[in-house]
């Protein structure tokens, strides 16, 4: 039950639905997610909540679906037969987030290119901390090899 497995489920079954990316898409109904939760028994190796969940948030989120969200644009069921349509609110409210959107990527993206260099204190803490690892996981090792020597002994010593 993964992402891509419903993805493709949904894309292949519901065609005048759900576009695949580059294609222009239209308003989902209302309440959508709650027609694809009832088809998880039809095809409970492939649909879960989760999966369902996360298609539904990557489609809805894409730049192009947030686009075509628009005031009187009709919305489509799962066979693409309209009905209803994207009110005032809704687009306002889908504006609203597709400027959040964009505030956070830019927000991202000067994050980024200011990040800082780690200080040598800070690189000496992380190369002094590698050690100390490294000395303990060569004493686990050097254990577990005279216990496994030590185990052959006694087998040895059993069976010869």
């Amino acid at each position: 039950m993964s992402y891509e497995k419903t993805k493709s489920l949904l894309e292949e079954k519901y065609p005048d639905c759900f576009v695949k990316l580059g294609e222009t898409p239209k308003p989902l109904k209302k309440g959508i997610k709650d027609d694809i939760l009832a088809l998880m028994s039809e095809y409970p190796d492939i649909l879960s909540k989760r999966s369902i969940r996360k298609y539904m948030s990557s489609y809805v989120n894409r730049p192009s679906y947030l686009k075509c969200i628009k005031t009187g644009v009709k919305r489509i069921d799962l066979a693409g037969n309209e009905v209803g349509e994207v009110t005032e609110s809704e687009y306002d409210y889908t504006k609203t987030q597709q400027e959040e959107s964009i505030k956070k990527f830019q927000q991202k993206k000067k994050d980024v290119a200011t990040k800082k260099e780690p200080s040598k204190d800070d690189a000496k803490k992380v190369a002094k901390f590698a050690n100390q690892l490294q000395a303990e996981l060569e004493k686990i090792i050097a254990q577990d090899e005279t216990e496994s020597k030590r185990k052959v002994l006694s087998l040895k010593k059993k069976v010869g």
